[in-house]
């Protein structure tokens, strides 16, 4: 645990440094979405644990892909899809909600611009973001 705090207190460092600068999507999942998410034990450059770019919606090729998603054995279990720093999240719910509706593996998805994560899942319906 006091491992996990250091490397959080690590992460809003750098946020306080970069908040008023113009960081992009894939530096925000850089320098901020991949070391949280090793924070809690993924490893982020292992392909068998964590897939970029994945197809969520397969029959769309163009935007149906999320940033990331979290594996086992080899099946999806959690989506995230990343925004550049402190872009407001509000209007990604859409998004998130069409990745997670179509498919039927996931337990969560989590939406972030580096700053602030957003947990969802489904309570009362199975496989529907509600």
């Amino acid at each position: 645990m006091r491992e996990l705090k250091k490397k959080i207190g690590e992460l809003a460092s750098l946020f306080d440094e970069l908040q008023n600068e113009s960081v992009s999507e894939s530096d925000t999942e850089l320098y901020f979405i991949h070391p949280f998410l090793r924070s809690l034990g993924y490893d982020t450059g292992n392909p068998e644990l964590v897939s970029s770019q994945y197809p969520a919606v397969p029959e769309d090729t163009k935007t149906g892909k999320v940033d990331l998603a979290l594996l086992q054995n080899g099946s999806p279990i959690i989506f995230v899809e990343c925004k550049k720093l402190n872009e407001p999240l509000d209007h990604h719910f859409h998004q998130i909600k069409r990745y997670f509706n179509n498919c039927r593996k996931v337990d969560f998805v989590i939406l972030t611009n580096g700053n602030e994560y957003w947990f969802f899942t489904d309570l009362d319906f199975k496989y529907l973001l509600d």
